[in-house]
């Protein structure tokens, strides 16, 4: 499940950075479709909440929101396309986790990594 973008933005935008990159993790060194889609809705809601002074500076980022505003009312079917959601649909039934990484603004906490290899909930 995705945490709730309005948090995130704002927990972004509380300390705001001269840059921020938005990096996906990606499948086994592969470009991953899901994590372009989580990148344009984070995008999305900077850009919704922000006063005007965010810029989109790259085609990269650009992309990522088009996808998300492509996909943002069924992003369970862009999941369920993607070449890793296919991969889970050939080895079994994954409703269930389709069902939860495609939900939107649900969990309440930001995780926010202050030490080397430690992760908080905030």
């Amino acid at each position: 499940c995705l945490p709730n973008r309005s948090a995130v933005a704002n927990k972004i935008l509380m300390s705001p950075p001269s840059e921020l990159h938005i990096l996906g993790s990606g499948w086994e060194g592969k470009y991953s479709l899901e994590d372009s889609l989580a990148a344009g809705a984070l995008v999305e809601s900077l850009l919704d909440i922000d006063n005007g002074s965010i810029v989109l500076h790259n085609d990269e980022a650009f992309a990522c929101k088009a996808l998300w505003d492509q996909w943002k009312k069924d992003p369970e079917l862009c999941l369920r396309s993607s070449t890793h959601g296919q991969r889970l649909c050939r080895i079994g039934n994954h409703d269930e986790d389709f069902s939860c990484c495609a939900g939107i603004d649900q969990l309440s906490v930001v995780p926010t990594q202050s030490e080397q290899g430690v992760l908080y909930a905030k």
